[in-house]
């Protein structure tokens, strides 16, 4: 059995001045409980004259609370009382109350007990703890009885003691907790695990932190060892209030790029966003956290992805948006080309109208082209894929920029011969190495005119080369998919005005320019066609210093034909019956008329169900069927799907505002005869009408 006896004064001697409840009360500020228990005790010895105070728990001492009947048989055992006849002092302690033994009052055969406590008389009263009795306090006193005063003192030194007692069980267990996180700190790879006091100042932390911030935290403030900067009184302040109503705090932080901080010296870490949890470390019952648990994570990359996610969703948004304008806006143009077309043949090479209609077409076609631009920024077009050596086919973009280049900018090419081929389309490559040699132009020329006389030079730096890439998170490839495999770079540096972090985010957004004339359509376009192709994109810029863009391209083994050779000559008059289904009625009279001049025999439907019923009344006659895939009711990829069941499946010639890629989805990637996308003019529609034919017989 465990006992905490302590002496108080000796017999004779008088004290100057008792102590009262409250000195007893004030020997528990002590933080260690057994420092606490045995000053109490002693004060209580003192308080009611007594030669000692004693606490039995029949356990470990001030730890666990035991049965409550077990604690007085314990002790009625140790000294020899049980089988005494006390059957009082068994029913006071019981009973809560203080029970007053006296050698003289006792059964002779319990003067023993007394004898050998050496004192006429004791006291004796139950310590309770959170309700269960965890032991008795006996004081062994020189006189009998206790005053009524002396018995309120030992009776709330009896309550005190208790309430020591649930102190000390609350820092059995927040030690045996914190010996529990300790081995949880320790094993935590992922997790940089701090703990810290009330005021955030760190107590322990595990090597993950260690390694995280660079360095041992312990004793300082968590703000020293993050960074002032980033965790900021606002911070702290947000932080108690979370926990204190929430249960937890977390949010993320950008630490570091101008250093760790601690104490006042600056320590050179590079940039992180850390994910922050924060839970209070709280001492059972107690409203207020004793401490407070923080767990940080490494969540720079993962914020990274998230944000080119985020982009690559919104610019699949716009881009979605964008065709569709682009597709309506197709179907427009449809008529100003074809009928300007169509009006020319009609009118005299001298006639002052020819100027005029040429002035239409041209608009047209311009308009067309940025309808083209926005085609391709939404990973359209349509692809000839081709075998093309990339050297050739930048030789000859720079052969037809020529003058456009301002004559302060020179270009310099490297690694010329040392590329691979790449599989595309060459009218829309030669459109990204013109867009972006264009922009690498106006960069350096804005550079030159902010210069205090407006003069100097500039060079544009082309590599092009073979490399191997390994998942390439950080390129712009399609779907935000990384690359891998071998490509050809193709590298465009200018040392121009450069770009913002912020410009830079944005520059592949449809619309968005910096340039006052500007349309925002060119990158949006490039960056459409490279992806397109199964490439990707890695753009690097600093203001002041230029910018570098990084084109990467799947390479092929296969043979590259020379670029200028041309299709022989082509017949474009025929005879055959051709069926033309479109809702436009610009569209349907321009390609009637079309095809009604070159000797072709036509059929109109202004429906897909029109259009059904005229091919099953003449499909033995009809040759070909020009399908509009875009139209109310029964929509082209219908119809289609409907000719391909019919007794004598048609040819098709699919037309749409839409691209060829995505008009393939939006018809089911069924497969059809040949494509072309609005607007078109009279003599693509020839040519187009003709090798369809030609290909079907």
């Amino acid at each position: 059995m465990e006992a905490s006896i302590l002496k108080g004064r000796q017999r004779g001697s008088a004290p100057a001045r008792r102590p009262s409840l409250g000195d007893l009360a004030s020997a528990l500020q002590h933080a260690d409980p057994r420092v606490a228990a045995n000053r109490l005790l002693a004060l209580t010895a003192e308080a009611l004259s007594a030669d000692y105070c004693a606490w039995y728990s029949g356990t470990e001492l001030l730890l666990k609370p035991i049965d409550c009947a077990g604690a007085v048989d314990t002790v009625l055992s140790e000294f020899g009382l049980d089988g005494l006849g006390l059957k009082g002092l068994r029913d006071g302690l019981d009973q809560g109350k203080v029970v007053q033994l006296s050698k003289a009052e006792a059964p002779r055969n319990a003067r023993k007990f007394f004898n050998d406590l050496r004192c006429p008389a004791i006291a004796v009263a139950s310590i309770y703890s959170a309700g269960h009795r965890c032991g008795i306090l006996l004081a062994a006193l020189n006189r009998d009885p206790l005053s009524r005063s002396e018995l309120e003192l030992f009776r709330g030194s009896a309550a005190l003691l208790g309430g020591l007692a649930t102190r000390a069980a609350e820092h059995q267990r927040l030690r045996e907790a914190q010996a529990k996180l300790s081995t949880i700190m320790r094993s935590s790879a992922e997790y940089a695990i701090l703990t810290t006091d009330e005021g955030l100042r760190i107590v322990e932390q595990n090597v993950t932190a260690s390694a995280l911030f660079g360095r041992d935290g312990t004793g300082l403030d968590v703000s020293d060892l993050v960074g002032a900067r980033s965790f900021s009184p606002r911070n702290f302040g947000k932080l108690r209030r979370e926990v204190q109503k929430r249960g937890s705090w977390e949010s993320d932080l950008e630490v570091g790029g101008g250093g760790f901080r601690a104490g006042s010296k600056a320590e050179t870490q590079p940039a992180k966003t850390l994910h922050l949890v924060a839970t209070a470390l709280r001492v059972e019952d107690n409203e207020l956290p004793g401490g407070y648990l923080i767990f940080a994570r490494d969540v720079t990359e993962a914020r990274q992805r998230e944000r080119r996610l985020l982009d690559s969703q919104r610019m699949e948004s716009v881009g979605l948006l964008a065709g569709g304008i682009a597709h309506d806006f197709n179907n427009i143009l449809m008529g100003i080309l074809g009928y300007a077309s169509l009006a020319q043949d009609l009118v005299e090479n001298d006639h002052p109208a020819q100027r005029m209609l040429s002035t239409i077409e041209q608009s047209a076609e311009r308009a067309a082209s940025l309808t083209a631009q926005l085609m391709a920024y939404c990973r359209g077009g349509k692809l000839t894929t081709a075998p093309i050596d990339v050297d050739n086919l930048l030789d000859e973009t720079l052969s037809m920029l020529g003058s456009s280049l301002p004559p302060q900018v020179s270009v310099r090419r490297t690694n010329r011969g040392a590329s691979s081929n790449v599989l595309g389309d060459p009218t829309q490559l030669q459109q990204v190495l013109m867009n972006l040699c264009l922009n690498a132009a106006e960069a350096i020329v804005e550079r030159i005119n902010q210069q205090p006389a407006g003069k100097g030079q500039g060079e544009i730096s082309i590599t092009v080369r073979d490399t191997q890439l390994r998942n390439q998170t950080e390129i712009f490839g399609a779907n935000n998919e990384p690359l891998s495999g071998r490509f050809v770079l193709v590298q465009v540096k200018d040392n121009g005005t450069g770009m913002t972090e912020s410009t830079l985010r944005r520059i592949f957004e449809p619309f968005f320019t910096t340039k006052f004339t500007g349309r925002g359509l060119g990158l949006a376009a490039v960056i459409g066609i490279i992806q397109n192709h199964g490439g990707g994109l890695h753009v690097t810029s600093k203001p002041g210093h230029g910018s570098v863009f990084s084109v990467y391209l799947p390479g092929t083994r296969r043979y590259a034909a020379p670029l200028d050779e041309q299709a022989p000559a082509l017949s474009l008059e025929g005879s055959e019956r051709v069926l033309i289904i479109d809702d436009e009625a610009v569209a349907r009279q321009l390609d009637f008329l079309t095809l009604i001049n070159l000797g072709y025999q036509v059929d109109l439907a202004a429906s897909g169900e029109e259009g059904l019923d005229v091919y099953r009344q003449h499909q033995d006659e009809i040759d070909l069927v020009i399908l509009d895939l875009t139209m109310p009711g029964m929509g082209g990829h219908e119809v289609l799907a409907e000719l391909a069941m019919m007794d004598k499946p048609a040819a098709v010639l699919l037309t749409s505002g839409y691209d060829e890629n995505m008009a393939g989805q939006r018809a089911g990637n069924r497969d059809t005869t040949g494509f072309l996308q609005k607007p078109y003019t009279p003599e693509v529609l020839a040519k187009a009408v003709r090798e369809v034919l030609d290909k079907s017989k």
